[in-house]
This record gives structure tokens, sequence and C-alpha cells, in this order.
């Protein structure tokens, strides 16, 4: 059938962008039929993984229905880079229900999501496997810390490659609690999971008057404040400045950039995916969807028989965008 690869885009995404030694993408690369390979989505996950690509070889087309690249969920990502907070632990009904009905909750899952069937049922296999006892959540921790880790090395060498002059913001991320008991829960499960070593380096615990010295926004506040806890070494940069540079530099090169662009539809043709769109089609030896929340509605939508196995749903960000134009030259 058509080589159409929905999770291997997210897992790529990964190994693309953390290893570039490439050991495991040669692996897949040698499966693909032809060397050229299209991208479908133009966001952080499709840029790196069309770089990646290029970069083992491969002629890459990359299409986005929208008018320039990261214009959806990379317009207005957090793009974290976080070696030292992680919440490997399986949600709980409970949780679920919370975060279903408390708008003032940092996460938010739809009623829609909660009632999908395919997702009750993922859900469930999901919380019997899931990292419950400490030594699991310790090692899943610890995995989850060195793939950080790795990432942000990676992006140092993609950056340093392309001479991509997008910046990072250093200083670290700070989490601050107004609930004592919510911010010693957030410290015993640090300690849990992090050796002495590690938590000496990852992260302090710090005063409400320390959190104000950090982010003095915060001063009106520093009454309510329990305290917080300090991640030094986290960083972060602006995925839109970051994958509209590395377009920029790829489309310098070998990278076919085709924008405003909506597939329609897959076929297979003796050995070569066809690519359907709204200003023609074209072949492709391979296909890698990496449209967010949107890929399962599109392999769906294109009658792909390897689904994804649950249904994908968006989750409200942590970033707002506002229209500043008018302040301009003040």
């Amino acid at each position: 059938g058509i080589r159409c690869i929905w999770l291997k885009c997210v897992l790529h995404a990964g190994v693309l962008f953390f290893d570039r030694a490439g050991s495991s993408m040669q692996a897949s690369l040698a499966r693909f039929a032809a060397p050229h390979v299209t991208v479908v989505g133009a966001g952080l996950v499709g840029l790196t993984s069309a770089e990646a690509l290029l970069r083992h070889g491969c002629r890459v087309t990359l299409v986005d229905r929208q008018k320039q690249v990261a214009s959806e969920c990379s317009f207005g990502n957090a793009a974290l880079f976080m070696r030292s907070y992680f919440r490997p632990k399986t949600a709980t009904p409970s949780d679920l229900f919370v975060w279903a009905t408390r708008r003032s909750e940092p996460v938010h899952v739809s009623w829609r999501a909660i009632a999908d069937p395919q997702m009750i049922a993922f859900g469930l296999r999901f919380f019997l496997a899931g990292p419950q006892r400490e030594l699991q959540i310790r090692n899943a921790t610890q995995v989850s810390e060195r793939l950080a880790s790795l990432s942000t090395r990676q992006f140092e060498s993609i950056r340093k490659e392309y001479s991509l002059q997008t910046g990072i913001l250093e200083g670290g991320l700070l989490m601050f609690f107004r609930d004592a008991a919510k911010l010693k829960a957030a410290i015993d499960e640090q300690v849990a999971v992090y050796s002495p070593q590690q938590q000496q380096e990852f992260f302090r615990v710090v005063s409400a008057r320390e959190c104000v010295e950090m982010e003095p926004a915060l001063a009106a506040q520093e009454a309510d404040l329990s305290g917080g806890i300090h991640w030094p070494t986290d960083k972060t940069v602006c995925p839109l400045a970051f994958s509209r540079e590395l377009a920029t530099s790829l489309s310098s090169g070998d990278l076919e950039l085709r924008l405003a662009e909506q597939v329609h539809g897959l076929e297979l043709d003796g050995g070569h995916v066809v690519v359907k769109t709204s200003t023609g089609e074209f072949e492709t030896g391979a296909v890698v969807v990496a449209a967010g929340a949107q890929t399962g509605q599109l392999l769906r939508r294109w009658r792909i028989s390897d689904l994804p196995p649950i249904p994908l749903y968006g989750m409200r960000g942590h970033s707002m965008t506002l229209d500043v134009t008018h302040l301009a030259g003040q």
C-alpha cells in the first residue's frame, strides 16, 4: 500500500532532530521505493524532517496549505527546551475530569476527545500500561531527560550548520505556586525521580521573594505566593523565527517548497505515490505526514489503510498572540 508514515513522522522528528548520526534514519530510508520523499506540513516537525531527509541524500518536496511555513501550531508554540521538568505519570480519570471542566487548569481536554470511543479504548490501555510505579516513573523521566538534552544539542547543531540567527532565551524556567501543598508535591515529585547530583543541576526551590526577583511582574502577587521551583538549564526559542529561517536556507538548496497548496489525496501507481493537490498532481516515492493534530483527519480523508491507532486532538496551548502594530515607534 501507500507508504504513508504518520507515526514515524513523529518519531523521526525526534530521531531526525535529535540523532544526526542518522543510523535509525538510514535504516528507514533503505525501505523507501525511491529517493524522492514528500513531506506534508511545513511546521517545525515537517521542516526538520525535510532537513534530515535532504542530509541523507533524498530529494524532498514540502507541501503546506498555508502561504507561509510555520503558520499553524508552530506559529505560537512555546518551544521550550525542557531538560528538567517532566510528568511521565499517566493521567487518572479524575485528572481528565478536572482538565475538561476547569478552564483555570494549565491543560484543557475537550469533552469530544474524552467521549471518543477510540480515545477511551486507547486511554484504558495506556492507563494500564503506563508508568505508574516509582521505578517506571523514574526510568521514563531519565529517558525523557536524555532526549531533551540531545534535542538542545542538535538544535544548536542545526543553527550552526545553516548559520541561523534565531536566538535562544536563556535564564531557565520559573514555576511559581500559590498553593503550598502543590509546591510540596511538585518538589517531592522531582526528588523521587532525579539523583542528588541531577537535583543540584536541574532545579532549585525558591522563596516568594526570589520569584519576584527573577520575574518582577509577580511583585503585586508576592503576598499570595508560597514559593516556586526554578529550572536554570531550560531554554526557550521562537519556533516561528527558527522555522522560517530554516525554510529559507533549505529552499536555497535542494528543497522544493510548495506553499498555499492543499493535499487532497494519495494514490498508489506502479510503486510510486501520486500526490493530488489543489494545483495538480505529482509522483513521489514516500510520504511523511507531519500535519500535527490534523494528521489523523487527513489520513482518514485520504482513505489510507494504516490509520493512527488513536484519533488526534489539539490541546490548549500556553501562548498568546497580540496585534501591537499600533505601538510601532513607541
